[in-house]
């Protein structure tokens, strides 16, 4: 079966506030308008003028880790409802233009290697290539906003995380000791 191929721009509907695209139905040929969070999520959708039931996603990707990744992305950025959109959405940032579809995103980005995830470089900015890369979990610590970095008495900074993991501390203990006021010194080798 053919999938729906889009035919329009996306628009966003005035009454509910939901991003809708035209598509036209492989079977009856027909356009009719469907939600764009229901073709990046890949669910399956009805033609409104015959009812058949037309798969959304044209990638085959549906539950692979780039695919999740690009949705999660989309979601963070542009749903208020998202648990975490207020570090970004709310935050102004956003997905260029060419990363609305998920074939562009891949294209440039690639397949995510092994044990990384999507990286923003610059906090500040939205994601775009020049902006992203894959990045492991602890690099990304290092690049977070609420990143916390700490100076030794020889004058050498490193982020607490870096300084957890030197001094065989966990993290949620030098956390606890920075929050509660201690020196510098003091969370690194404590008291």
């Amino acid at each position: 079966m053919d999938k729906p191929i889009q035919v329009g721009e996306e628009y966003k509907n005035e009454k509910n506030g939901r991003w809708y695209a035209t598509h036209k139905c492989p079977i009856c040929h027909k356009h009719w308008d469907c939600k764009v969070y229901d073709v990046q999520s890949g669910n399956t959708t009805k033609c409104k003028s015959c009812s058949c039931r037309i798969s959304a996603t044209t990638h085959g990707r549906r539950f692979d880790k780039e695919y999740t990744t690009w949705l999660n992305m989309h979601q963070r950025c542009s749903n208020p409802s998202a648990s975490n959109y207020e570090y970004y959405g709310a935050r102004g940032i956003t997905v260029c233009t060419r990363w609305k579809h998920f074939e562009s995103f891949i294209e440039d980005m690639k397949k995510c290697p092994s044990g990384m995830e999507l990286d923003r470089i610059d906090n500040d900015k939205g994601y775009y290539l020049e902006n992203c890369k894959w990045s492991t979990i602890e690099e990304q610590m290092k690049n977070r906003s609420n990143n916390v970095n700490l100076t030794d008495n020889s004058g050498v900074e490193k982020p607490l995380l870096e300084w957890a993991k030197i001094k065989d501390t966990p993290a949620s203990t030098m956390y606890s000791r920075w929050s509660r006021g201690w020196s510098e010194h003091e969370i690194i080798h404590g008291k």
